[in-house]
């Protein structure tokens, strides 16, 4: 599977670092891409909990339009 290139704005890395520093203990440091993983899973996990808007292409209730 090849690596996906993902741009991520300065400011929210910045936001990411320390979120990983806190999380991170003495022996045991939390990495970036580790904190990434896991919001993208966690993301994934809330859309695959609404089955009822799966083929719904609105967000939040608006209609998309093309």
């Amino acid at each position: 599977m090849a690596s996906p290139g993902v741009s991520i704005p300065d400011e929210m890395i910045e936001e990411v670092d320390e979120i990983a520093y806190e999380r991170s203990e003495p022996g045991d440091s939390v990495s970036r891409s580790e904190i990434i993983r896991e919001a993208i899973d966690e993301y994934l996990e809330r859309q695959d909990c609404r089955p009822d808007q799966a083929n719904d292409d609105s967000v939040n209730g608006a209609q998309a339009t093309n």
